[in-house]
């Protein structure tokens, strides 16, 4: 089983991604983790990232502050896309049963809602 671990670049390189990283292992100990940060890198697109959401079998997503960027948004949309679960780290594995658009102009922090 394959898992994309979704989270915003602000929590990159923090205890918090390492915290994280360490509870989505603990839930899946089987699974093979792929976190963007760690196992993938800068690539300027987010084609390549949609591309792992869309092989892998599992989303697990965090929020920052409430929220996520435009990209963890479309990381999340793809895999709902693509009838892939979604998980909430953030809130205790609860699965992702929509994500809405909340500030366009925001990218970074405020630009989508999880609903569990």
């Amino acid at each position: 089983m394959i898992i994309y671990y979704a989270h915003s670049k602000k929590i990159y390189n923090t205890k918090r991604e390492e915290e994280e990283r360490n509870k989505i292992l603990q839930k899946f100990p089987k699974a093979e983790l792929i976190c963007p940060n760690r196992d993938v890198g800068e690539k300027f697109s987010l084609a390549p990232y949609l591309k792992i959401v869309r092989d892998c079998n599992i989303v697990v997503c965090s929020e920052f502050d409430g929220f996520v960027g435009k990209g963890v948004y479309w990381e999340i949309l793809t895999a709902m896309d693509n009838n892939k679960p979604v998980f909430n780290v953030t809130k205790d594995f609860k699965k992702v049963t929509d994500i809405i658009i909340v500030d366009k102009n925001d990218w970074t922090v405020k630009y989508g809602k999880v609903v569990c």
